[in-house]
């Protein structure tokens, strides 16, 4: 139970007077009821737009499934819509609530037009509490497929960094701190700034085995690089993180275009495809890779071609390197020359100078002749 509830319920227990080793039959029902209001929450009829979804569930990157909701309408349209949408008050909008779990109901109630939704069970709930119905209703409706697996995986470890980054140990939450186990390991994360698999684990709460969740950690870590090529969205067809590891082997060894690997992986779930016949059904729908037996004896056939082409260089190269040698004495006169040449230019450019200034002093001396004879 929720840590709030239970300091609820303890609180709203009456407290009238019975006499030593007795208790009242009303005092008992009265504390059974208030228990029970609490434990279950209050119950509301709430307006479908004042629904949102679970904030730390990504609709977008894991999409609801349109053929569990159209199964929900036919239901919904045969006997009705009953509630039982467990929410919590939405911490910054006003008349706001945000669904704890049951997407696949509210899409259906909404694509069903409704405008209300009886007995929503309104109730306080953590982040924490937030996320792990979030776990429990993935893993309940889709188990262990790769879609449901990243998508907690994913979650828990988002939220793990999230704690790490805005919080210290002694602000983690009880919960939240049971899965570093110490201090002293929480803060080495808090340091490193990394969650690994065996804390997302403990987070998780034993819903997956080790193997799954590196599996799931290693795609995710691939698909957040700008040069993957492998598509994430064909991994979430696939039926099982063991079918992902031979996917994404087969598919980087045909270099099979993204655009063509989710055709791919829906035929293996819908054929139901082994993990084994994985890499054939990439291989039927991938371009041939190069034949290397072709390929080695074509570079056979040219190494002669090859070797004299080689050999046709080194004595080019030596002829060169002879040439040069004969050339340098040539080239020493002439950097020599250079220096030579380095060193007069300054004396020519003041003699240069020099002529400049007594040519300037004998055409101001003419004009003053001139000017003097005219007097």
């Amino acid at each position: 139970m929720n840590k709030g509830v239970k300091n609820e319920v303890r609180q709203a227990q009456p407290r009238t007077k019975a006499r030593k080793g007795h208790t009242s039959l009303l005092d008992g029902w009265t504390s059974a009821l208030v228990g029970l209001f609490f434990l279950r929450g209050l119950e509301m009829k709430i307006k479908v737009v004042d629904l949102e979804s679970n904030p730390f569930r990504n609709l977008k990157k894991y999409p609801l499934s349109q053929e569990k909701i159209n199964g929900l309408k036919i239901s919904i349209k045969e006997n009705g819509f009953w509630g039982g949408i467990l929410v919590r008050k939405h911490p910054t909008k006003e008349g706001k609530y945000q669904m704890a779990f049951g997407h696949h109901r509210l899409q259906a109630v909404k694509e069903s037009e409704y405008i209300y939704v009886d007995n929503t069970i309104v109730i306080k709930l953590t982040d924490d509490d937030m996320l792990h119905r979030m776990f429990a209703e993935n893993h309940e409706t889709w188990g262990a497929r790769p879609s449901c697996i990243l998508e907690n995986v994913e979650g828990a470890r988002n939220r793990l960094l999230n704690i790490l980054d805005k919080y210290s140990w002694d602000r983690a939450g009880e919960n939240t701190r049971s899965t570093w186990t110490d201090e002293v390991a929480f803060n080495k994360a808090k340091t490193d700034k990394v969650v690994g698999k065996t804390i997302i684990l403990r987070y998780l709460g034993g819903l997956y085995n080790e193997d799954q969740v590196k599996n799931a950690l290693n795609v995710l870590k691939e698909a957040e690089q700008p040069d993957s090529n492998v598509s994430l969205d064909a991994i979430k067809e696939l039926p099982s993180m063991s079918h992902v590891e031979h996917f994404r082997k087969a598919v980087k060894e045909h270099e099979t275009p993204k655009k063509t690997q989710k055709k791919i992986a829906k035929e293996i779930t819908q054929e139901g495809i082994g993990r084994r016949g994985v890499a054939d059904v990439v291989a039927k729908f991938s371009p041939p890779i190069p034949n290397l037996k072709k390929i080695q004896k074509r570079v056979h056939k040219s190494l002669p071609n090859i070797v004299e082409f080689v050999f046709k260089l080194e004595t080019d190269t030596f002829d060169i390197n002879r040439r040069l040698k004969a050339l340098r004495p040539e080239m020493t006169e002439l950097v020599n020359g250079g220096r030579l040449l380095g060193r007069l230019i300054p004396a020519l450019t003041h003699l240069n100078k020099t002529i400049l200034g007594v040519i300037e002093d004998y055409e101001r001396a003419k004009e003053k002749t001139k000017k003097m004879a005219g007097a």
